[in-house]
């Protein structure tokens, strides 16, 4: 009997209690089990899993939820693929992935099979859409919590012209590949195609082994802004002062914040960077 353990944020703004109704009823129906993860320890960022074993791991909420439960997966060994009913702000994996909260059919279970995707590591933490150090991650870093919940996305778009005198003149970051060194203002290595939202940052498809890395030297506010019109127009390869470089394995130096899956983090330099595989039911 097929055993899915379902992991809700019950504190996305987006849940509602009949999303794990649903997932429930359609499982049952299909003689699988369904069992549910509500604790979490917020400071070690774990979870609490069942002792039986696991067949799949259902995710309700946003990029970081979806973060926090691969992570802990791959902290203890789990690797079963998951399902996504994406309830954040952005859901850059989702948009990736093609899945909305009005296409997700749990009836289907029975024809959902597994795709695998690629998914990045970093000094040994997996992650599923970016990360990144210079401007963007400062934005992440000091974005207002509460203005965020109010108006969403947008609330990055406020940090960001409160840092914009900050543009300039940053400290110089570095990506080392097997061949060749590139220094910036800024790294973004992706994941997906997609970047803060539905906006399309690389053509690189989820299927190709390689991680992206974007390195901008953006020297003034004009530049980031022309990047913010091709990143909205999904050309950001017609930038004068970006490089696209397709990466297995790098290493990232820096002595800027990092932000991990549009969550800021705290981690040593130099990051070390690879590609791996990822399950998820489609």
């Amino acid at each position: 009997m097929t055993h899915i353990v379902c992991v809700a944020n019950t504190n996305a703004g987006n849940y509602r209690i009949r999303d794990t109704q649903q997932l429930e009823t359609s499982a049952n129906a299909l003689g699988m089990t369904v069992s549910h993860v509500t604790q979490f320890n917020p400071q070690t960022r774990r979870f609490i899993w069942p002792d039986s074993p696991i067949d799949a791991v259902w995710i309700m909420g946003g990029d970081g939820t979806i973060r926090d439960v691969v992570t802990d997966m791959h902290r203890i060994g789990l690797d079963v693929p998951i399902g996504i009913t994406p309830l954040g702000t952005c859901n850059v994996l989702a948009h990736a992935l093609g899945i909305t909260r009005r296409n997700t059919d749990y009836a289907a279970l029975h024809r959902w099979a597994p795709r695998s995707i690629r998914m990045g590591i970093f000094n040994a933490q997996p992650f599923l859409m970016a990360i990144s150090t210079g401007i963007d991650a400062s934005i992440v870093h000091h974005v207002s919590i509460r203005l965020k919940r109010w108006i969403g996305r947008y609330a990055y778009a406020v940090e960001l012209v409160r840092q914009c005198g900050q543009i300039a003149n940053r400290p110089a970051v570095v990506l080392e590949t097997p061949t060749q060194s590139y220094v910036g203002t800024g790294c973004i290595i992706t994941n997906t195609p997609h970047y803060a939202g539905p906006f399309v940052l690389t053509p690189n498809p989820l299927t190709t082994p390689e991680l992206t890395a974007i390195v901008h030297r953006f020297g003034s506010v004009w530049s980031w802004g022309w990047f913010l019109v091709l990143l909205v127009l999904g050309k950001t390869h017609w930038h004068p002062q970006i490089q696209h470089i397709p990466i297995t394995t790098a290493t990232l130096h820096t002595q800027e914040p990092i932000q991990c899956d549009g969550d800021g983090v705290g981690s040593e330099s130099p990051l070390s960077i690879s590609a791996t595989q990822l399950a998820v039911l489609l």
